[in-house]
């Protein structure tokens, strides 16, 4: 296959030179925000801190005794990784929501807010202190009186310790393009107007001063081109995940060609020259990847398979498969379309123990396998991005791996019949029963609330020809029928996570096909189908 790619030698741009204040350093080295349609692009001139944001993320308390049960439950290799994954996600936890002055220095032709035009901003979830920000025309304000002539030159002024402006960090704090929640622009003239007046009342003489390097310049991507005869891939979204689960895996079959990963404070600032690094949501129109690995925010998958298969590439997509109705019609076209290749990333489906569940219940294909569960998840925090409206409910999110599991065990048999029902409780509780064409019965209880020890939780029976088989936690297996037990089994929870990429990398090389577009359909579409149903269940 012929790689195309993003540029050649004598066009590479130079490492990026953004500065960020992190903890107390001012660190240099980082990549630009990617500056998308119709946003502007602002040199930070003077910046207030109204309060730090403390709910976005899942932050582990450092814990001896936390770090010993995932030891035993997952064991050393898979802790270490997750412990250096988690650690550098440090610099990304510490988001502010700030109000500023600054200087517009790049943005859409036409804006009514022109590039070098002065100007007040909101900055809702940023780091403490930037030397430049993206931001949509929303969230600035020209300013009809230019920059005070008390800001320094050279240098970002950064003024802390007022007092918590509530109606701000109500409307904008913690909000992001990609959350699906719009701005109220009406909501926002008075929160603006208080914004002005503390901006103007601040004596930026005393405030601190980060010097800024006087050539410094927006750089988005950068990296040289890796060489290699293995196919070319490129990682869309490096969280946790993206890091110590999907790279860590692939590398072997796959040659990492590009990293796209929208906060530049996730991306290190020594990040190797050997792969392309960029900040762009989505690839750039000069673009072209075999393969495309794709664990990015919920809503967005779709839209970067349907780029991939349109390229005749291949579409790594982690879970949900989609979000909404339209986006699972416009994958199945791709595919009707292309010769592309897609591959959902539900990890269930990889596990060791289904071999061991088809021998023991002595089903054949097709036949039905009940299935029933209990699933706890963790609480999410209140402004983790989970919760965002593009992100759907927990069901979606989280609770389509028991649903695509049965559903594969069942060979894809149609749904036929579906009930959901949730909680009363401030917990999000939802009871999901479905059946199947084949016959076969599934019901599933979603819940947060519990203990949160090690994390996600399972307790899975599989019944079938008088047979009961027992999963918990992906790692214990028992089979019974009426007589004796027939195996008992354990397995790493996480070996099922490897298996996964490794299987998907080493198919994808050998040339073999992709899911079915019927498995993407039934599996897809009955997730959908109960996410609707959850919404309009009375709590």
């Amino acid at each position: 296959m012929v790689v195309l790619w993003p540029w050649s030698y004598h066009e590479r741009p130079r490492r990026g030179s953004l500065r960020i204040l992190i903890d107390d350093d001012w660190r240099d080295g980082y990549l630009d925000e990617h500056r998308a349609e119709g946003a502007l692009r602002i040199r930070a001139q003077a910046l207030i801190t109204v309060e730090a944001l403390r709910d976005l993320y899942f932050v582990r308390e450092r814990s001896l005794w936390r770090l010993w049960n995932y030891l035993r439950e997952v064991g050393l290799l898979w802790v270490v990784r997750k412990v250096i994954s988690r650690t550098k996600e440090s610099s990304r936890n510490q988001k502010h929501l700030s109000v500023g002055l600054g200087v517009v220095v790049d943005g859409p032709p036409g804006s009514t807010i022109p590039v070098g035009a002065a100007v007040a901003f909101i900055a809702p979830c940023h780091p403490r202190a930037f030397e430049r920000i993206v931001l949509p025309p929303a969230l600035v304000r020209p300013l009809d009186l230019g920059l005070p002539a008390s800001l320094p030159t050279g240098a970002v002024a950064l003024a802390d310790g007022f007092r918590p402006m509530d109606e701000l960090a109500a409307e904008v704090g913690g909000w992001s393009p990609f959350s699906g929640r719009p701005l109220d622009l009406e909501r926002l003239r008075p929160v603006f107007e208080r914004t002005m007046a503390l901006l103007r009342a601040q004596d930026w003489t005393a405030a601190r001063r980060l010097v800024i390097a006087g050539n410094s310049v927006a750089v988005e991507r950068d990296g040289t081109l890796p060489e290699g005869t293995r196919p070319s891939a490129a990682l869309f979204g490096y969280g946790n995940y993206g890091k110590a689960v999907v790279l860590s895996n692939v590398r072997r079959s796959l040659r990492i060609a590009a990293v796209h990963e929208i906060d530049p404070t996730l991306l290190p600032p020594d990040r190797s020259g050997r792969i392309t690094w960029d900040t762009a949501a989505f690839p750039r129109d000069d673009e072209r990847y075999d393969v495309y690995l794709i664990a990015s925010y919920h809503h967005t998958h779709v839209p970067l398979a349907v780029q991939a298969l349109r390229q005749g590439a291949v579409a790594v997509v982690e879970k949900p498969i989609a979000t909404s109705r339209s986006q699972l019609d416009e994958i199945l076209a791709a595919l009707g379309e292309t010769k592309g290749r897609f591959f959902a990333g539900f990890h269930k489906r990889y596990a060791p123990l289904n071999d061991l569940a088809r021998r023991d219940l002595g089903v054949g294909a097709g036949e039905p396998v009940h299935y029933h569960a209990i699933v706890f998840e963790e609480p999410l925090p209140t402004g983790h991005w989970y919760r965002w409206p593009n992100s759907c409910s927990r069901i979606v999110s989280n609770g389509c791996h028991w649903l695509d599991h049965f559903l594969f065990l069942n060979d894809w048999s149609e749904p036929v019949g579906l009930d959901v029902s949730r909680g009363s409780s401030t917990a999000e509780i939802a009871n999901i029963s479905v059946r199947l064409a084949n016959g076969a019965f599934f019901s599933l209880l979603l819940t947060d609330a519990g203990s949160a020890r090690v994390g996600v939780r399972d307790h899975i029976e599989l019944r079938a020809a008088g047979v009961t088989v027992t999963m918990d936690d992906s790692a214990r297996y028992v089979a019974e029928s009426g007589k004796r037990i027939l195996r008992r089994a354990r397995v790493n929870r996480m070996t099922s996570y490897q298996s996964m990429y490794r299987t998907i990398a080493s198919r994808i090389v050998r040339g073999e096909a992709g899911d079915s577009p019927r498995s993407i359909q039934v599996s897809a579409g009955l997730v959908l189908d109960a996410e609707l149903a959850f919404h309009a269940a009375r709590r």
